[in-house]
This record gives C-alpha cells, sequence and structure tokens, in this order.
C-alpha cells in the first residue's frame, strides 16, 4: 500500500510530517483505499488533474466528514448491556466520499450537508373542515370531495357531474398507406427502386458503387417516413397526407448531397456524411468531400507518393576510384583470414614435433 496520501497538497505519511506529528505527541491520521464501485466517483471529488485515483492509491482521515469513519465496536452481552470497544484500525461507511481538502483553495472543498429529516406538520384549520365536510359527504378520507361546475350561461346553477357533457375522444392519427400508390408514384432519379413487404416499404438510392446510399422507410404502424443516409437516421419527415407529399419528399432526399469520401469506399471515421443541396453557393460549387475526408485524402496520397518515391528510387553507380577501394577491403579482409589460418596450423606442427 501506498505510505503517502493521495490528495493534492496533503502531506500525511511523509517522513517529515510523520516525524513533526511524533514530536507533537500526536498520531497519525489512518489511511483508507478507495472501494472499487467508488473509484470513478471519489476521482470526480478530488481536484487533481496530474493523474487519477487507482485501486492501490489510498486518501487520509483529514478528507472524509467524521460522521463517516467509524471509530468504534457496539457490543451488546447477554444481559443487554452495550460496550464500545475502540477499533483498531479504524473504516469507513459504505456511502463516504471525500470531500474536505485543507490544504488548497477553500472554494475546491464541498463537504456534503445531510439534510434534517422533516417534522411533522399538523394540518390546518381549513383542512379540517373540508375532511370533516368530505366525511359528511360519504368521500373516504384522503380524497377531496369534486367542487361543483358553474355554467358560464347560468352562474347560479351549478352543475352535478352527471350533467357535465362527456369529453370527446382525442382525434385518432391518419396513418397514410404508400402502398396502393407505389406504381402512380413518380420517383426522382432512374437510380431509385422500390422494395416492398406485407409491413415495410423502401425506396433507396444506389451510388456509383452499387450500393444503397439513401433509403426512404415506410412502416405500417408508424405513420411517419424514416429517412436514412448510409446507414445513419438522419431526420424523420412529418406530415404525410397523400401521393403528392411522397413524391416531394424524395425530391428532397434525391437533392441532398452526400460526401464522396476519400476514395471510393474510403471514408473517414468522423465523416459527416452530408454534405449541401445540389443549388450550393458559389464558394462551394466544386466541394464533393467534408473536411474530414479531405485531411483523409490528403494522408492518402502522401503516403502513395512516399511508396512511389522509395520503389522508383535509383541505384547510384559506383566511381572506377570507389569500385577499387572496396574491392581492397575485401582484399585485405581475406588476407587477415588467411594470417590467423596460418598462424594456428604452425602452432599444432610445433605441437606434434614435440610430442614425437
Amino acid at each position: 500500500m501506498p505510505s503517502s496520501c493521495f490528495a493534492p497538497g496533503c502531506k500525511t505519511g511523509y517522513r517529515s510530517e510523520v516525524k513533526k506529528l511524533k514530536a507533537e505527541g500526536k498520531k497519525t491520521p489512518c489511511m483508507f483505499r478507495p472501494p472499487k464501485d467508488k473509484i470513478e466517483e471519489w476521482n470526480r471529488r478530488i481536484p487533481r488533474s496530474d493523474r487519477s485515483l487507482g485501486e492501490k492509491d489510498v486518501l487520509c482521515a483529514l478528507h472524509f466528514v467524521p460522521e463517516d469513519i467509524i471509530t468504534t465496536w457496539e457490543h451488546t452481552g447477554p444481559d443487554g448491556k452495550k460496550a464500545i470497544i475502540e477499533r483498531e484500525k479504524p473504516c469507513l461507511l459504505p456511502t463516504a466520499v471525500p470531500c474536505i481538502f485543507p490544504n488548497i483553495p477553500s472554494y475546491l472543498s464541498n463537504p456534503i450537508k445531510k439534510r434534517k429529516a422533516p417534522t411533522k406538520r399538523e394540518p390546518t384549520i381549513q383542512k379540517r373542515c373540508n375532511r370533516e365536510r368530505s366525511q359528511q359527504d360519504g368521500v373516504p378520507d384522503g380524497e377531496t370531495a369534486p367542487l361543483p361546475t358553474v355554467d358560464p350561461e347560468f352562474p347560479d346553477f351549478p352543475m352535478s357531474p352527471s350533467n357535465l357533457p362527456n369529453d370527446p375522444s382525442p382525434p385518432e392519427t391518419c396513418i397514410y398507406n404508400v402502398q396502393p400508390d407505389i406504381s402512380s408514384i413518380k420517383l426522382p432519379g432512374t437510380m431509385w427502386g422500390v422494395h416492398t413487404s406485407p409491413e415495410l416499404t423502401i425506396f433507396c438510392h444506389l451510388d456509383a458503387l452499387r450500393q444503397a446510399d439513401k433509403c426512404v422507410e415506410f412502416r405500417q404502424e408508424n405513420p411517419d417516413p424514416t429517412v436514412t443516409l448510409r446507414g445513419k437516421v438522419v431526420m424523420v419527415e412529418q406530415g404525410i397526407k397523400n401521393k403528392d407529399d411522397v413524391e416531394v419528399m424524395l425530391q428532397n432526399v434525391h437533392a441532398i448531397r452526400l460526401c464522396s469520401g476519400a476514395s471510393p469506399g474510403k471514408f473517414s471515421s468522423a465523416c459527416s456524411t452530408q454534405l449541401h443541396a445540389e443549388n450550393p453557393t458559389p464558394r462551394r460549387t466544386n466541394t464533393t468531400r467534408c473536411k474530414e475526408c479531405q485531411k483523409y485524402r490528403d494522408t492518402l496520397q502522401k503516403r502513395q507518393r512516399r511508396a512511389n518515391a522509395r520503389a522508383t528510387r535509383a541505384v547510384p553507380k559506383m566511381t572506377p576510384l570507389a569500385r577499387c577501394t572496396q574491392q581492397k577491403r575485401r582484399l585485405q579482409k581475406k588476407v587477415q583470414k588467411l594470417e590467423t589460418v596460418l598462424g594456428e596450423t604452425m602452432e599444432r606442427t610445433v605441437v606434434i614435433r614435440k610430442t614425437t
């Protein structure tokens, strides 16, 4: 376990601080390790930005409210008497969090204030009268009697609940069924197609790679169609009531310009997908990619240029003087090897002559 406190500006656990407390006759504050399920909450409480709290770090008792530290045992004997025994090592309550930091500015310390229990309040005289009146009228306790309703045309004649007009039921939403009008709906382009099933109708558009990049879904249980661009739901059209509304919506979806990507089929992870309509502003006339895909395209082009430069890099030709120098080095190495072999053979022959 670490010997020093993790809190910023705290010197608990330092040798100098331990010697100082020992000289003053005080005990060193006890250390507490954070629970695994409270590490994130403790990190949010501790004002430290250089690193985050870990499972092996510790905090001293100076950073907790005294009510959150358990320092004693409570034991009840057979005779019913309670004995309080001091703990050798204090522990924290499960809800304890660090909230006091004395060595940093006071505005960073935010001790948690516990609220008092609400006091029981007696009902007022008006409420008592209403309760007695409701009990006389046969209304069960806890409920209030309904107030009489007054007709604005006859203010002196109160209306009973039986005379009140029935509330009109909320109007039912009209769900437009697009399937009967599929054959008569005019598609905005030749790359648009329709796919139907008993519960689903999809208008989809194919791009140059023959992949569906724009889709409009109509479901039987949902009155509002869903617009999807490259798998991302971007908007939900509302107020589709007839065939003309469907054609206008398809024209609007067809006018949306999509990012062409860094290269065919390659897109940046932060691609914004949608660009602008077919009638762009003069500054963005030639824009076909978003900023993220344009950066990604520039990076790919740089890599390709470097690879081509490495492949086409010509090997420099050697001059006659450099070639002679290279041959000289090779011959010197061979002479050194022959000299070492010759020396070894001479030593062996001397040893053989002595033995014979």
